[in-house]
């Protein structure tokens, strides 16, 4: 079971892990920690984790990515969803040493095996069993892609050549004394865990000003008569309190502002509406809408649909859909169309079709500027 400190190295690729968030602090189904990667590291190979969500929230240097099929070059306060079942595969950009912090949310069987996997393959790096990529021989490739088939998929080679190739391999590499689970690989060593709470509140308070930062940037849409600027993110640790007030100002437990994650809508600097959401495989989910009551709550709905739109398209996912009360078309305004009992997007239709220009695209795309940001988990 891992636990805040442990660390593990894997000198090939140039990465090196410190866990702030294990399976024995948060009881199993989220796991966070902080990712180190040398110039010129690069995670083992393209792949997938059909029941894990990963989040990465680039902290120092310039980490390259490409979800499912895009790529794009993340600076200090980007963050990066990755939903389970889209192909992914990340690199050190610059000529610096990267920080990244990861999330891990599912099951609680599968984070435990994403955390015995990397184990053994970091160990067999650390032993000099892998190429120069971090790969092990062809073998006890066949031995870990059967044993962890439901923890992650390497897109190389095809998967249809996979099941055929290691199938046939598999009994030959047990024959042979391979095996898939080394008992011996575990952390490479450990740090005090006081010394990581301390650098999680600088390392907090760095990103919420790397991702305000970043904010300043933002376009802001009016109406010709009163600013209805307002500027889209993740919500922060920061934000749980404020979005907790939001909460009980509509009649809702306070309780749930931490409970749940939140996409966030900020206007002049103070947060005036918040949207629960979750993802699943290829799909973002969007749930509770939140605004102040003492502004307009159309405008800033609005922006937030249309964020989580943007936000989708840089996930990689196929679809948004949203629950929203009946009489409301905020999703429509944003582009949104009627699915069931609530509203759907098909992310990629609607990037094809959006318009270039006019008004009908102002009305899309009202308010919409996604700035990256860290939600941190308080274990």
């Amino acid at each position: 079971m891992s636990k805040a400190g442990d660390v593990y190295e894997n000198p090939v690729t140039g990465e090196y892990v410190v866990v702030r968030v294990g399976a024995e602090e948060s009881g199993g189904e989220l796991a966070i920690a902080d990712l180190y990667v040398s110039p010129g590291g690069a995670v083992a190979g393209e792949h997938v984790h059909p029941g894990i969500e990963e989040v990465f929230t680039v902290v120092e240097g310039s980490v390259g990515f490409r979800l499912d099929g895009r790529e794009d070059v993340a600076g200090p306060g980007r963050r990066l969803v990755v939903p389970p079942g889209v192909v992914h595969y990340w690199w050190n950009a610059g000529e610096d040493e990267a920080h990244v912090v990861v999330e891990l949310r599912g099951d609680a069987s599968l984070l435990e095996g994403f955390v015995t996997m990397l184990s053994n393959i970091f160990g067999m790096a650390r032993d000099g069993n892998t190429d120069s990529k971090g790969r092990p021989g062809l073998l006890q490739a066949a031995l870990l892609a059967r044993e962890f088939d439901d923890v992650i998929r390497f897109v190389e080679p095809p998967r249809v050549v996979q099941k055929v190739l290691f199938g046939i391999l598999a009994p030959v590499a047990r024959l042979l004394g391979y095996r898939a689970i080394h008992p011996e690989y575990g952390p490479s060593g450990s740090i005090e865990v006081e010394l990581l709470r301390e650098a999680e509140g600088r390392r907090m308070a760095r990103e919420l000003r790397a991702a305000r930062r970043a904010g300043e940037g933002s376009v802001a849409h009016q109406d010709g008569k009163t600013s209805l600027a307002a500027t889209v993110r993740w919500g922060f640790a920061e934000d749980e309190a404020r979005i907790a007030e939001l909460l009980e100002l509509n009649g809702i437990a306070r309780l749930v502002a931490f409970e749940e994650r939140f996409i966030v809508a900020e206007r002049g600097g103070a947060l005036v509406a918040a949207l629960r959401y979750r993802t699943e495989p290829k799909r973002l989910l969007l749930g509770l809408l939140v605004v102040d009551p003492w502004v307009e709550e159309r405008p800033l709905a609005v922006a937030l649909y249309g964020g989580a739109a943007k936000l989708a398209r840089e996930m990689g996912v196929r679809e948004v859909r949203a629950v929203t009360e009946r009489r409301v078309d905020h999703a429509r305004v944003a582009g949104y169309s009627r699915w069931g009992g609530g509203w759907r997007l098909d992310v990629k239709r609607n990037e094809k079709q959006l318009p270039a220009s006019g008004w009908r695209r102002a009305l899309a795309l009202w308010g919409v500027v996604a700035v990256p940001f860290f939600r941190a988990f308080r274990g």
